[in-house]
């Protein structure tokens, strides 16, 4: 596959938002757990800005406007249902013996001070101001009426992909007490490897969709206006 200056610079980001990762890992001394954690709660964030994606996208008229927003708050509905469902797992799982033991009976309230606990703010502020850059760029692009290639859909893959990750995060959490740093290391190089897979497979549709519709716009510029065979042509004889 050849390396184009187009294609760093889309895989930038995902090589930013995984290197922060890995500097939180090392710097704050993340467990395996807080370190899925973290995964979870930026597929959370890539989840909000798919579904602003689809709220924003372009649209002809207010009724068609309104079909988009609530079609972007379904898909926001639909994945945090899902996410929350990895939160919850990779909690129980993963951590269930130190969430147990802070815990006061308030399952919200415990959950926001062991989210509290972990130390996360700062990688999350971080990966999230990643993703709202990649949104703006794309929002200004399509305003501009230029090319956008968008990364809309990672999120429902991304969700995908976590089952596969949190079954790695099994071995250095059950067997290693998640205390070695090789094991999250790669973990993360993993992820990392899963987001790239998964940019790229969205990107051949992005380039399959708009090959499509440019084949329909050259088709569309060939017909008559006038509705009598192909463009130019001669005008259709008047039968007497």
């Amino acid at each position: 596959m050849k390396v184009t200056r187009s294609k760093v610079l889309r895989a930038a980001p995902i090589f930013a938002a995984n290197l922060i990762a890995l500097v939180a890992v090392i710097v704050l001394d993340l467990s395996v757990a807080a370190l899925f954690v973290l995964f979870v709660l930026e597929t959370w964030i890539m989840v909000l800005f798919d579904g602003a994606r689809v709220a924003c996208a372009t649209s002809k008229g207010i009724p068609e406007r309104l079909d988009s927003v609530g079609e972007g708050v379904g898909f926001v509905l639909v994945g945090s249902l899902f996410a929350s469902g990895h939160l919850s797992v990779a909690i129980i799982v993963l951590a269930g013996k130190d969430f147990a033991r802070q815990a006061t009976g308030n399952i919200l309230l415990d959950l926001i001070r062991y989210l509290g606990a972990l130390g996360l703010a700062v990688p999350l502020s971080a990966i999230a101001i990643i993703q709202f850059m990649q949104f703006l760029r794309e929002m200004i692009a399509q305003r501009a009426g230029r090319p956008v290639e968008s990364r809309a859909g990672a999120s429902l893959m991304r969700l995908i992909m976590l089952v596969v990750i949190f079954i790695f995060a099994l071995g250095p959490a059950t067997f290693m007490g998640g205390d070695q740093l090789w094991p999250l290391i790669m973990l993360i190089l993993i992820k990392c490897a899963g987001d790239i897979s998964i940019d790229a497979e969205i990107l051949q549709k992005h380039i399959a969709v708009q090959r499509w519709e440019k084949e329909k716009r050259d088709y569309q510029a060939t017909l008559d206006p006038r509705g009598a065979g192909r463009w130019p042509t001669s005008p259709p004889e008047k039968t007497p």
